[in-house]
């Protein structure tokens, strides 16, 4: 960029994660997910089985993916 100015922060990654027992607790999901990259937000909705996880960046959640 010419004019100083930094460029934006790549907008972060929401994954979904399904199939998840209904023993999973929040603080579970969110170590996991953290063991890819960094967090930006945790979701857990336990009786329904399902999740999401956003990753600041599109690295870790490609990461994640590959499990």
């Amino acid at each position: 960029m010419d004019d100083g100015e930094a460029a934006d922060p790549p907008p972060p990654v929401k994954i979904f994660v399904g199939g998840l027992a209904s023993a999973t607790t929040p603080a579970a999901l969110r170590a996991h997910a953290e063991a890819f990259g960094p967090l930006v937000d945790h979701v857990l909705m336990a009786n329904r089985g399902f999740g999401f996880v956003t990753f600041a960046d599109a690295g870790a959640a490609a990461a994640l993916l590959e499990v």
